[in-house]
Order: structure tokens, then sequence, then C-alpha cells
């Protein structure tokens, strides 16, 4: 039903590369009795060097906030730097501005490693209900596609 989806914040975040080189390896998916089908290669790109995370959210009629994360110079998105950044601030706010009247809303998320340890006891305290699906999942996730 259209109402149950509205009660869902969709949220991803992607690596933005700038002037990178980029490597790909032919990657092949088929069965057994399968020859090499062209519709059966997928290409995944395995970028190099250094570049910046986004972070984005968005839900029925609304379209959240979409950030930078602030990282020191060499440093990762771990849990720790996703809760502050993300969980409780960015996120937290479209989450109190987005579903004032709505009585449990749901926050839509991959599996990825920030999503875990001390990000989930602050989820937690704050109420959110979250539902994961498989990390790069276009068809489970609208927000892979944007």
């Amino acid at each position: 039903m259209i109402e149950d989806w509205k009660c869902v914040i969709f949220i991803d975040e992607m690596s933005v590369k700038i002037e990178m080189a980029r490597h790909s390896r032919d990657m092949v998916w088929r069965k057994e009795d399968e020859k090499l089908h062209a519709d059966c290669i997928n290409y995944r790109k395995k970028p190099s060097g250094t570049g910046m995370m986004f972070w984005g959210a968005f839900r029925h009629g609304k379209m959240g906030p979409g950030l930078f994360f602030d990282l020191p110079e060499g440093k990762h998105i771990n849990s720790t730097i996703y809760r502050d950044q993300i969980l409780l601030g960015s996120l937290k706010d479209f989450w109190e501005e987005a579903f004032g009247d709505i009585m449990e809303p749901i926050v839509l998320k991959d599996n990825a490693p920030p999503h875990k340890k001390v990000y989930i006891p602050a989820r937690e305290v704050l109420g959110m209900t979250c539902h994961q699906y498989p990390p790069n999942s276009p068809d489970l996730n609208p927000i892979e596609n944007i």
C-alpha cells in the first residue's frame, strides 16, 4: 500500500571519485550449461586513490538532506563517524521533521559496516526502526537508482 511506503525514509551513502583512474575486471555469472553470453557479464570497477563520501535521504513527498562527510585525510567512514555526522545530525533532524504525525516510521538502509557497532545503540535510543536490505539493490531501495 502507498500509505505504508509513506512511513519510510530511504537512506544511502556513496563514494564520489574525481579525476581517478578506474580499473575494471569482467565478472561472469552464469549457469553451468550456459555459454559466455554477453548478458551474463557484469562489469565491476574498482576505483583507486581518494575521493569524498556523500550521504542522502528522501521519503514520500520530501527530499531529505544531502551532505558530504567531514573526514580527515586518509580516514574512512566507521560507525562512530556515521553516528556522529549522520544519525545524530541530519538523519535525526529529517526524521523529526518528516514524521511528526506518523506513529511507526521506518528507515530503510543497506547493511554497510558503518551501520553497525556504536550506531545501533544510538539508533535504538532515538527509537528508530530500521529495515536492512542487501547492498547495491536497486530493486529493493529506490535511493540506489538516484
